[in-house]
């Protein structure tokens, strides 16, 4: 019965197409394991070696390992050996023992026990046939050897069996769930790049809170509003947001009253519910000194909260001067990031102003911590509404801009703060170098601006290497 390959033909290096020996080098390069083997007196003489195939496994090729096997029943042995850089030898001895479970929020994918690898359920369904024997052999030797001791029948024909492997799109982008951190000029903008994030990255959850709806969820979201003026509604009709409607909410934020109907309210919580106008003292802790460290406002009531059903999410503001100017952190437990997030963000930003005015410094920047955001799934669609809306905007990196050159075949890299002023100077040789000194003093702190010195330190290698004048891009 003559092997022919499903998937990855052209990764496939043919040794004897009537075999029934498939030969795993894991990560080994596949010409080296040959000269190996061929040092070892292994049988790879096309018409009579037991081997049909040799390839790489890399771990992530499971699906196709599998559907190639069940098409080519003629093959019999799966030998693994070699170098193994990725977990791949456990996770073909996990999926080979069967040794996984459904994934408990996608039921289309399974998930290996030990390697926590993902692949489609309907590969696990399928499985490595039961006619193959999984063999794993360290010693090339010791492969050649068992190689050489079997003995089959090249005409024998079985029945194949073809099945496609389903393509499975993940629901969210992998990321670390409790490390975005987000800065944003206005709080709009800062919004739209809240609900970007949670579109991309987004864990879906089900349920929580007061629903049972599924939910895109992440933790620790960290978002800084560089420029939080209280009165800047003009970017509102990005969100459709009507300006009335969020100038009500300011004056309901801040307001103590709270209706005999209500559980709680922001306002209420902050000036009076703890028997203190902790707005006040925090603007008369200022007045008083402006470096103190106690300028801290709790809504969080640890007496009756943990069992209660409507409790705060806002549950600390911290305020704190710093270069002379007013700012202000807060930090949530829960988090609507589509219905809450801009509503919440814009009545920090009017208590902000109220402390600024009382106290007279210039108001800073707010940072909002949200230990859980999400955004509902029946919210996602009207989302990507205003998501359409959201364009490119180059930001500043505020650890600083370069000044890339080439001075004697040594490569240049100064160093500025905003204002213009040198602090750091690198050069070397080795624009490799140059890049590891970068990434080891934290020089870089926007994705986009790495992306841009990656590029133009590679653009002044290739000037350098074929005569040619580095200018560097504006």
């Amino acid at each position: 019965m003559k092997f022919e390959a499903v998937y990855y033909a052209d990764k496939i290096t043919a040794v004897n197409e009537h075999g029934v020996v498939g030969l795993l080098t894991l990560w080994s390069r596949v010409p080296h394991v040959i000269s190996q083997l061929q040092a070892a007196g292994c049988n790879l003489d096309p018409d009579s070696s037991p081997i049909c195939g040799i390839a790489n496994l890399y771990g992530d090729g499971i699906p196709e390992l599998t559907a190639n096997l069940h098409y080519n029943p003629q093959i019999k042995y799966l030998i693994v050996t070699g170098s193994d850089a990725g977990n791949s030898r456990a996770s073909i001895k996990d999926f080979y023992e069967r040794n996984f479970e459904p994934l408990a929020d996608d039921d289309r994918l399974i998930s290996l026990r030990t390697t926590d690898r993902r692949l489609p359920a309907l590969i696990g369904e399928k499985g490595i046939p039961p006619s193959v024997e999984l063999i794993f052999i360290d010693s090339i030797k010791d492969v050649a050897k068992r190689i050489n001791t079997i003995e089959f029948d090249p005409s024998e024909e079985f029945p194949r069996s073809k099945f496609e492997i389903p393509k499975i799109k993940s629901s969210s982008r992998p990321s670390l769930v409790g490390g975005h951190q987000l800065i944003a000029s206005s709080i709009v903008e800062a919004y739209i790049e809240v609900l970007h994030t949670l579109a991309l990255f987004g864990k879906q959850n089900h349920g929580g809170g007061n629903t049972s709806e599924d939910r895109l969820e992440l933790m620790n979201v960290k978002v800084l509003v560089e420029d939080p003026v209280s009165g800047d509604y003009s970017k509102l009709s990005l969100t459709g947001y009507p300006e009335d409607e969020i100038r009500n909410y300011q004056r309901e934020m801040y307001s103590p009253e709270k209706a005999d109907d209500q559980d709680y309210t922001y306002g209420n919580r902050m000036r009076e519910y703890f028997g203190v106008n902790q707005v006040q003292i925090v603007i008369d802790n200022l007045k008083n000194d402006r470096a103190k460290r106690n300028t801290f406002i709790s809504l969080w009531d640890p007496i009756s909260d943990p069992f209660g059903e409507e409790v705060p999410c806002l549950v600390t503001v911290f305020f704190r001067v710093f270069d002379d100017k007013l700012h202000l952190s807060a930090t949530y437990r829960a988090h609507n990031g589509f219905s809450a997030w801009l509503k919440n963000v814009y009545g920090l930003a009017n208590i902000q102003t109220i402390v600024s005015k009382a106290t007279g410094i210039p108001v800073g920047t707010i940072t909002i911590v949200s230990h859980s955001i999400s955004i509902r799934a029946s919210k996602l669609s009207e989302a990507q509404t205003i998501l359409k809306k959201r364009r490119y905007k180059m930001v500043e990196d505020p650890n600083g801009f370069f000044r890339i050159g080439i001075d004697g075949g040594v490569f240049t890299c100064n160093v500025y703060n905003s204002s213009g002023t040198l602090i750091e100077e690198i050069s070397d040789s080795d624009v490799l170098r140059v890049a590891r000194i970068i990434e080891e003093k934290k020089l870089v702190s926007d994705i986009g601006h790495a992306i841009y010195i990656g590029r133009q330190l590679q653009q002044a290698k290739y000037c350098l290497e074929n005569g040619i004048e580095y200018i560097q891009d504006s």
